[in-house]
């Protein structure tokens, strides 16, 4: 039986020490983080998150973006949350929502909704924002190797694929944070609510939403 000799006289006892505090500084990623993705944090805040002011309620959720645009990942919130809807609320205040966009594209699932009361105090925010995804794409934008016509075709030849039959709508280009490497995607329309994820370099269907 070959003998195991420990190197320099270091006990046991020392050399499990050194092997814990050495898997200690191993950087722990998370599943997302593992496998590419970037994390999904949700967002809810509430209280008065504002004082009272008389501007736009765009303009008032505007301010709360700039002074968290470090926590939510925005390099310039007025480029890279864009206002998609504003309507109002039962109790005469009202609900601003924000589309998160990257490299002038919008993120699929990213956004913000913020409460505004009369008074024009901000009272919540809630939705959705990956803080991470510009690093992750390491701040440059993806290009499409094909155009959305031949996106619709890649969708119209899956639906046939499946034996599914549907009117193809609209398409919209769309980073995908929640797929590994966060793709460029776009999202065509299938019949009344459907949609179809074809990935803007392979061309390839990647989710379906139907």
């Amino acid at each position: 039986m070959k003998r195991i000799h420990k190197p320099f006289g270091v006990s046991s006892l020392c050399l499990a020490t050194l092997c814990l505090a050495a898997l200690c500084l191993i950087p722990i990623q998370s599943p997302a983080a593992a496998e590419g993705r970037a994390p999904t944090p949700k967002v809810l805040w509430s209280g008065a998150l504002s004082s009272p002011s008389p501007h736009t309620p765009a303009w008032i959720g505007y301010r709360l973006l700039e002074s968290r645009k470090r926590m939510l990942g925005l390099r310039n919130p007025r480029e890279d949350m864009i206002v998609a809807d504003i309507s109002d609320l039962p109790d005469g205040g009202t609900r601003v929502f924000y589309q998160r966009y990257v490299f002038r594209t919008p993120v699929w699932g990213d956004g913000l909704s913020v409460e505004i009361d009369r008074q024009g105090v901000i009272r919540r925010v809630t939705g959705r924002m990956h803080a991470d995804l510009l690093s992750d794409l390491f701040h440059r934008p993806k290009r499409p190797a094909l155009s959305a016509d031949r996106a619709a075709a890649a969708a119209a030849r899956w639906l046939e694929s499946e034996g599914l039959a549907a009117e193809i709508g609209g398409v919209t280009s769309f980073y995908l944070p929640d797929r590994p490497g966060i793709p460029l995607v776009y999202a065509v329309n299938v019949g009344e609510n459907g949609r179809l994820f074809v990935h803007a370099q392979t061309g390839r269907v990647i989710r379906a939403d139907i």
